[in-house]
């Protein structure tokens, strides 16, 4: 689901663009010579339709581009909440869920669809979380023990 524009340019139109053509950004936020800057310039020309949940992950974290890229983030988070930019799994969904609240307010259709992510993951991660205990308690009760 797209946030903005959609209706107008339609969603293959969209992903053929970078987000300097459909939102320029002003990159002069960021310290010219860093090589973070470097990365977010040269994503910033990148066609949506060719980044990666590493590049997302990326621009997301930098508040760069969200109402182009929350949308595809949330396509990837919708198959697996747990996709993995290069740190670990769900840092994308972290670099979402980290996002200004302002940019809530302002697109609630996409707050309430990462909320139905999160929700959801809620009860699995407690799950899991008996589980290990569970496993874990193994050991103490001599399963694991040497003889």
């Amino acid at each position: 689901m797209w946030a903005l524009n959609v209706m107008e340019t339609g969603e293959l139109e969209i992903r053929s663009k970078s987000l300097q053509e459909l939102e320029p950004i002003d990159l002069n936020m960021l310290a010219e010579d860093s090589a973070l800057a470097g990365k977010c310039v040269k994503l910033s020309q990148k066609r949506l339709g060719d980044f990666t949940v590493e590049d997302l992950r990326l621009m997301i974290t930098q508040n760069l581009g969200l109402n182009y890229l929350i949308p595809l983030a949330l396509e990837h988070l919708e198959v697996n909440p747990f996709s993995a930019g290069d740190y670990y799994p769900g840092d994308l969904l972290n670099s979402v869920l980290n996002v200004d609240r302002a940019f809530w307010k302002n697109h609630q259709e996409l707050y309430w669809e990462i909320i139905d992510i999160a929700s959801g993951l809620q009860d699995v991660l407690q799950n899991l979380h008996r589980a290990i205990i569970r496993f874990q308690s193994n050991d103490e009760q001599g399963v694991l023990s040497i003889k």
